[in-house]
């Protein structure tokens, strides 16, 4: 059983920080280690034109969603100044006509500055579905790694053992599968995203056809025990330390922790700005006039509360943290129970379960994407 502590990470730490895609050995680093350890499984495990075709997309991915965050900032930050200046502007500009002149074409500026970067990237447009079918695609690459694996486990026991007809035709079988990829999913990206979306059931996550059905489970051997392990190792392993680092317990990168964060805030503003409320309705029953300046900070202040409250709700549907949280939080308890499982499973039974996981890896990659398709606004 592949045992992955939870990483101890300060309030301010980065948890993926570098994140080298250990299970497909991106890394030459991860290569090289993995090569040390176990020469005979290289072949298995490493998968270069993979790694490439990887390493491609998530390039692409990274930057689009790098931009659509950047633009999401800079628009909420010119809403928020343009409700802020208006709300401001009763007590800054009380005589100035130029003053309030001002200050109104700079509100609104602002407003068609954060509308225009907002819709131009971030809202409902072809950077969205760009960075998600890109992102798609890795994940998809590296769910055809592993599938892989699966589904001919008992010619891969035979290339560890040192077969070369085997190893030839291993070769040969991942060159057409790679063909075969390139052809169904990688030149139509995005009708592919779109086929899973659609498969609400979630039942269809194999890559090749034949693989929906099981095959014949290899007979025990030392090679396939190899096979089985470092299969534990590199999918359920390198998963759940993935996952505990999206979930850390006290870093602010947390999805759970920032949500509850945004969410207090909120309640805050929200308690505040009621406060302001009965505040101004007790001076004004006690026969302020409307003009008087207590009476115009009140509404100011409760105007800045408020456009800070509708800038944290974007800011939350933005970056879509409840549901992050939920789905990290269910993936991480379903991987730790399949792995659970696999460490006393029969050799039958261990195939079942790595299949069980690329079922689960799909479910997840499923709903990634179906929740930031469906999201209005998206950073």
């Amino acid at each position: 059983m592949s045992t992955v502590p939870p990483p101890n990470l300060g309030p301010l730490a980065k948890p993926i920080r570098n994140w080298g895609n250990d299970d497909l050995l991106l890394s030459d680093e991860a290569l090289q280690a993995f090569s040390r350890e176990h020469p005979s499984a290289v072949p298995v495990f490493s998968w270069q034109a993979l790694r490439d075709l990887f390493s491609e997309h998530e390039k692409v991915a990274n930057s689009f969603r790098t931009k659509n965050r950047a633009r999401g900032l800079i628009g909420a930050a010119c809403g928020f100044s343009s409700l802020l200046i208006t709300a401001l502007t009763p007590v800054v500009a009380t005589q100035d006509g130029r003053a309030a002149w001002g200050l109104g074409l700079a509100a609104i500026i602002l407003a068609l500055a954060g509308g225009v970067i907002g819709y131009s990237g971030v809202l409902i447009g072809r950077s969205k579905w760009t960075w998600l079918s890109h992102r798609f695609l890795t994940e998809r690459s590296r769910q055809l790694h592993f599938q892989f694996i699966v589904n001919n486990i008992g010619l891969a026991a035979q290339v560890v053992a040192g077969d070369t007809a085997a190893r030839t035709a291993w070769d040969d079988l991942r060159a057409d599968t790679m063909r075969r990829f390139m052809q169904r999913v990688s030149r139509d990206r995005e009708m592919s995203l779109e086929r899973m979306r659609e498969d609400i059931a979630e039942d269809n996550p194999w890559l090749e056809p034949n693989w929906a059905t099981p095959s014949r489970v290899p007979p025990k051997s030392a090679a396939l025990d190899k096979v089985f392990a470092l299969l534990d190792q590199q999918r359920f392993g390198i998963q759940i330390d993935y996952t505990q680092r999206k979930l850390p317990r006290r870093s602010i990168h947390s999805p759970r922790i920032r949500l509850t964060v945004l969410r207090w805030t909120m309640e805050a503003l929200t308690v505040s700005a009621l406060a302001l409320a009965v505040a101004l309705g007790v001076l004004l029953l006690g026969g302020a006039m409307p003009s008087t300046e207590a009476v115009r900070i009140i509404v100011a202040i409760s105007g800045g509360m408020t456009a800070a409250v509708m800038t944290l709700r974007m800011l939350e549907e933005g970056l879509q943290l409840r549901a992050e949280a939920e789905r990290y939080e269910w993936y991480l308890a379903a991987v730790k129970l399949l792995e659970g499982r696999y460490d006393v499973a029969s050799t039958a039974r261990k195939v079942e379960l790595l299949r069980d996981m690329e079922r689960l890896s799909y479910q997840e990659l499923r709903r990634f994407t179906d929740s930031f398709a469906n999201a209005r606004f998206v950073m």
